[in-house]
């Protein structure tokens, strides 16, 4: 059975100060961070890990490397996992975005589906990209699972995989189906990565 597991990065000075921080600013894990890390590290050391995929910024590539320490992977470092652009929202702090941009933020609080962050993204855009590389990632795993069989096979060898049942089958011929398991954790240190 495969899973996908989301580990969202450690704590940097940003997170503890209240700064935006998405596409364009970046900043290392803090003390906190790297202690976040370390304990996800430890958490996920026993779980058979084939890839790690991480976004470019060095907070989640500090996060992937800590995992890292306990399996020997190649980290895949991809723009596609940024958080939202917060466009000129982006190093600034939470007061100096409700002095400056009050209606937009306000609106980002109580409905962050209708805000189009300026010079920046929606989330529904981010929300697309992300979900895209992650079907991506799936795609792939499927691709794998396949090689070598017939297509009704393939199938139940996919469901299998993915930990469907049987009575499953014959919806999983369009859209093969997948289990995720959520963890939250985080990273640090100098590392080797593959852009994609």
């Amino acid at each position: 059975m495969a899973h996908i597991i989301l580990v969202r990065h450690g704590e940097t000075e940003a997170n503890r100060l209240g700064i935006y921080q998405g596409k364009i600013t970046d900043h290392f894990l803090n003390l906190t961070g790297n202690r976040q890390a370390e304990a996800v590290a430890k958490t996920l050391k026993d779980f058979q890990i084939e890839k790690i995929y991480s976004s470019t910024s060095m907070r989640a590539i500090e996060t992937a490397e800590n995992i890292n320490d306990y399996h020997e992977k190649s980290i895949f470092a991809t723009g596609k996992l940024l958080e939202i652009d917060h466009g000129l929202f982006d190093g600034k702090t939470l007061e100096q975005v409700k002095a400056k941009y009050p209606k937009i933020l306000e609106t980002w609080w109580n409905h962050p589906e209708k805000v189009k962050f300026p010079k920046g993204e929606t989330l529904k855009g981010a929300h697309r990209r992300v979900t895209q590389f992650i079907n991506d990632v799936i795609n792939d795993m499927t691709r794998k699972i396949r090689s070598g069989n017939d297509s009704g096979s393939n199938y139940l060898n996919a469901d299998e995989y993915f930990g469907n049942p049987a009575s499953q089958f014959q919806k999983i011929s369009a859209h093969l189906k997948y289990r995720r398991n959520f963890n939250q954790g985080n990273g640090k240190r100098p590392f080797n990565y593959r852009r994609q």
